[in-house]
C-alpha cells in the first residue's frame, strides 16, 4: 500500500514540475530583452541589441539615426533566430500614436513593420511595449 501511495504522489510531482515552467504570452506582454531589433537602420542585423531594455514593465527602446524617409523593420524575440517570433506589421510614424504590432506566432514570415516620415540624418527613438493586452510602438524624434 505504502508503495502505490508513493508511485501515485510520485507521479503527480512529476506532473506539477512540468507545469511550473512559466507561460509567456507573447502576443500581450512581449518579453524581449534576450530578442533584437533588425532592421534597414542596422542592415537587418538580427544580433542588434536594444538601447535600453525593462523586461519587468515589458519595455524596450532602440535608437537610431535615420538614412532614409521610410525603414522597415521586426522585433524578434530571440537574437540571432528570423524564426524565434516577431512583431510586425504596422506602420508607425514619429510622435504620432502608438501603433499596434502583429505577432507571427514564431512563422518567420508577414509583413515587415515600418517607420515612415522620418527625416535623413535626424535621430530618433523607437520603444515598444505592452499597452491594453496589444503590443504597440511609438517613434519620438
Amino acid at each position: 500500500m505504502k508503495k502505490i501511495i508513493f508511485a501515485a504522489l510520485s507521479v503527480l510531482m512529476i506532473f506539477s514540475l512540468i507545469g511550473c515552467g512559466e507561460h509567456i504570452d507573447y502576443t500581450e506582454n512581449p518579453v524581449l530583452g534576450a530578442g533584437a531589433v533588425p532592421g534597414a537602420f542596422n542592415g537587418w542585423d538580427n544580433t542588434t541589441a536594444w538601447t535600453t531594455v525593462d523586461d519587468d514593465k515589458c519595455v524596450y527602446t532602440y535608437e537610431f539615426k535615420a538614412d532614409a524617409a521610410e525603414v522597415e523593420w521586426k522585433a524578434i524575440t530571440i537574437a540571432g533566430d528570423w524564426n524565434s517570433g516577431a512583431y510586425i506589421n504596422a506602420v508607425v510614424k514619429p510622435d504620432c500614436n502608438p501603433v499596434k504590432l502583429s505577432f507571427d506566432d514564431k512563422t518567420g514570415g508577414g509583413t515587415n513593420a515600418s517607420i515612415t516620415e522620418l527625416t535623413k540624418g535626424n535621430s530618433y527613438k523607437l520603444t515598444v511595449y505592452s499597452e491594453d493586452d496589444a503590443v504597440v510602438a511609438k517613434v519620438e524624434d
